[in-house]
């Protein structure tokens, strides 16, 4: 069949009569704008029926035409979906106007969702295997940080994330039932909870048999109801919930700032170019110990970006919070120039090269890097040939219940540390982070003299070089050791540090 522009009407009259096998030679074949409403709706309603048939096919018709406004692109999009047309699906994703089907249809799962829960109270496995099948066609190419910001794609962001959730976000709602991050979750997901309760019911009843624990433990109860919409229907009655059966019976007694240090510590958030260079000036004015670390807001969705949310310098009775959101960069980049640079700063951190790598992000300067920093870490690993004790597993939190006793709390390491202001767990959490390494690191640096001391009969004094992570002996006389190899040179030994005082804040820089 050969068409023209005025071949319009017995276009219209043969299109119902075209067998679906010889439709591709059509498509192939009219290459003719349509403009006529009638014509449009049928060949919509054409290219809805073989979207059943064949979704590629009926794709590659339903874009020829631009039927894109007059089709049912859900229907589409569920075929393609249900399928895996994994390629298909990505040259959907090539303009942002094109993902507007897929938000389309993903609305409408959530109104059948919502609607079958209603009628039959049931479980919605096609929903979980659904979303499965999202995460394995791929399809979150398209979407950009943009769409997000702009409160569009809010149900497609939620379903193709919700399978790519770490586990590790839900292990610490777990540990804490964080009330910030349930209402970080409830703006996050919007309009689309249900699905998001779903998927908690479905982890919930895979990790906790009891079933009980989003409701009952650690207060979260209304929170999730709230979330739920007033109930949920998946979670079963009220009944007494057994602890023991999800986890410790007893809770854990965490680290507190009164066992690191002397209270009470000054907090002090730098967010301004003059509380920097206060912070700078006190830092760096006598010969001080400067415990730090680094908080940043956690990387759950595929759109969320590393960046350095807080930068914590702690001293025996200070504690300053760098806000690295609101300073600029460039003022980041000199400040964090000079602090390391600085002869009279011994600055300790634990397990640095995470934290590394955020501080040349936040700076915007690759050549950065944290080699004049004491990793307590390196140094915990030295006492590991005294004895296998001294192999510390957990991190920090591991660190701190072998050597003061306690672990961390790490209620707060999931929470948003981007949002201004912090809230006081969320301060205390990041002032402890940094002021537990300062007399970590004098524990460490005394236990492996002591060791070595003992190793060598008292007769060699041996000093932990904790930059390199290599040790220098000397004997009491000052006399090179003649076991060392004459190959190495020794290292110069490091000026001994004079005792710390009182470091003393501009005014009006306190919080």
């Amino acid at each position: 069949v050969f068409v023209t522009d005025n071949d319009r009407q017995q276009v219209l009259a043969l299109l119902p009569r075209i067998p679906e096998t010889s439709l591709a030679q059509v498509i192939r074949t009219f290459d003719v704008k349509i403009d006529d409403p009638q014509i449009t709706q049928n060949l919509a309603q054409k290219a809805t029926e073989l979207f059943r048939e064949d979704p590629k096919l009926g794709l590659r018709f339903a874009m020829q035409y631009n039927l894109g406004k007059d089709i049912d692109m859900p229907i589409l999009v569920a075929a393609l979906i249900q399928n895996q047309e994994t390629s298909v699906l990505q040259k959907l994703f090539r303009k942002p106007t094109d993902v507007e089907p897929v938000l389309q249809y993903l609305e409408r799962e959530c109104e059948i969702l919502v609607e079958r829960r209603e009628t039959k109270g049931g479980k919605h496995t096609h929903m979980i295997n659904f979303i499965k099948k999202i995460n394995k066609t791929q399809i979150g190419g398209g979407l950009t940080k943009r769409h997000v910001e702009n409160g569009e794609f809010k149900n497609m962001f939620l379903l193709m994330d919700m399978a790519m959730l770490n586990f590790m976000f839900f292990s610490r709602m777990k540990q804490t039932g964080d009330i910030a991050n349930w209402n970080e979750l409830l703006v996050l997901f919007g309009k689309a909870h249900e699905l998001f309760q779903y998927d908690i019911f479905e982890r919930t009843k895979q990790h906790f048999p009891s079933k009980q624990w989003f409701r009952t433990q650690f207060g979260a109860k209304s929170y999730f109801n709230t979330l739920c919409g007033g109930g949920s229907p998946y979670l079963a009655p009220e009944e007494p919930y057994n602890l023991a059966k999800d986890r410790k019976a007893v809770p854990e007694a965490f680290l507190t700032l009164s066992q690191v240090g002397t209270m009470p510590l000054q907090l002090y958030m730098v967010s301004t170019q003059e509380e920097l260079d206060a912070c700078l000036t006190t830092l760096t004015a006598d010969s001080t110990f400067v415990g730090m670390d680094f908080e940043w807001r956690p990387r759950l969705f595929t759109i969320d970006t590393d960046r350095c949310a807080l930068w914590q310098l702690a001293t025996d009775d200070l504690c300053f919070f760098i806000d690295m959101v609101k300073l600029p960069t460039t003022a980041i980049q000199q400040f964090a120039a000079k602090l390391l640079s600085a002869p009279n700063v011994t600055l300790i951190g634990y397990g640095l090269s995470g934290d590394s790598a955020m501080l040349k992000t936040a700076t915007g300067d690759a050549s950065i890097n944290l080699s004049n920093v004491h990793d307590v870490q390196t140094m915990g690993k030295q006492l590991v040939e005294f004895s296998p004790e001294y192999d510390l597993k957990g991190g920090l939190s591991g660190a701190c219940k072998f050597w003061f006793g306690n672990a961390l709390d790490k209620r707060n390491q999931m929470s948003d540390w981007e949002r201004r202001p912090l809230r006081k767990s969320q301060e205390e959490y990041a002032a402890l982070d940094a002021k537990c390494l300062l007399p970590m690191y004098r524990k460490v640096k005394a236990k492996i003299t002591e060791l070595q001391l003992t190793k060598n009969t008292g007769k060699i004094s041996v000093t932990s070089d904790v930059k390199t992570g290599q040790n220098k002996s000397s004997n009491p006389n000052g006399e090179k050791n003649n076991s060392q190899s004459k190959s190495k040179r020794p290292r110069k030994r490091q000026p001994k540090k004079k005792a710390l005082e009182t470091c003393k804040v501009q005014p009006g820089t306190k919080r």
